[in-house]
């Protein structure tokens, strides 16, 4: 039987082949399997993507913000007022005051 010829990749398909592999937690072999090469042809990539200048092409990654809330719930009677960090103090004082003038 005929040695069957493999596909040669491309510099930019060795690379996302290579970030794939690291971004999948496999070991390099089961990830080479899987994917229809040898081990060492990805162990040859990933040393070539180290050792060469970074791609010119700009990467896109998403970045999730979590904003942490601090607030202070003043109730007075039945009212409730919700107090973010960085208020107005005299504002808070005021609004207070005059809650509790409606309550009386």
């Amino acid at each position: 039987m005929a040695k069957q010829r493999r596909r040669q990749r491309t510099e930019d398909e060795q690379r996302r082949e290579v970030d794939g592999w690291r971004a999948s937690g496999q070991s390099g072999a089961d990830y080479a399997r899987a994917r229809g090469y040898s081990q060492s042809s990805l162990t040859n990539w990933a040393a070539r993507a180290r050792d060469s200048p970074a791609l010119s092409e700009p990467r896109i990654v998403r970045v999730e913000i979590e904003r942490r809330r601090s607030e202070l719930v003043v109730a007075v009677g039945s009212a409730r007022v919700c107090v973010a960090a960085g208020f107005d103090a005299a504002l808070l004082r005021e609004v207070v005051a005059a809650l509790q003038a409606d309550t009386r």
